[in-house]
């Protein structure tokens, strides 16, 4: 009884062990990585603020290289910052959606190679109590593309009292029917 006894609390020890040796090899990757998404949720709430006090040099930063360096980009920038700006909505009580929003992540090895979102941001009005909603197109990490990372689409939509969504407001990248990127604003010219 006795020998069975030391039996079964060596393997509960080796067992133990593993169990320690296992969570050292991996844990620290896995906290890491929910640091990294701590970091990029907070920049798409950054990147909110950013819109709301019309700050649009911080805001044209965060867009990735690739939509800047398209002809006509900064242009086009300007114009649809100043539709948005010219709608006077209150930005006060925005609430910035990083949950129930499009995107994903990938996982190697239990280290995060590509962590995206579609944040939406919530309670935007008018001074008729229309109600607006911006989203826009992020990519916080993408270590086997880092050109994409930065954000690369920024829309503003009217919902009316059924919840329907209207574009009013786009700018950046968007991928079609065929999984085609293109880069479009509208309104166009």
């Amino acid at each position: 009884y006795e020998f069975g006894r030391m039996m079964e609390m060596k393997k509960l020890i080796c067992l133990l062990f593993i169990t320690i040796i296992c969570f050292n090899l991996t844990g620290c990757k896995v906290i890491n990585g929910l640091k990294e998404v701590k970091q990029y949720k907070q920049e798409c709430r950054t990147f909110a603020d950013y819109v709301a006090t019309e700050d649009r040099d911080a805001i044209y930063e965060m867009f990735r290289d690739e939509c800047k360096e398209i002809d006509g980009f900064d242009e086009q920038f300007n114009t649809v910052l100043d539709l948005l700006y010219s709608y006077d909505l209150d930005y006060q009580n925005i609430v910035v959606d990083t949950e129930m929003c499009g995107g994903g992540e990938s996982i190697r090895d239990g280290r995060i190679t590509r962590w995206s979102r579609s944040p939406i941001v919530r309670n935007i009005f008018d001074s008729d109590g229309n109600e607006y909603r911006i989203t826009f197109g992020y990519v916080g990490i993408d270590r086997d593309n880092p050109a994409m990372e930065g954000i690369s689409a920024l829309s503003l939509r009217t919902i009316d009292e059924k919840g329907v969504y209207a574009r009013v407001l786009y700018i950046g990248r968007s991928t079609n029917i065929d999984h085609q990127q293109r880069f479009y604003y509208y309104p166009e010219d």
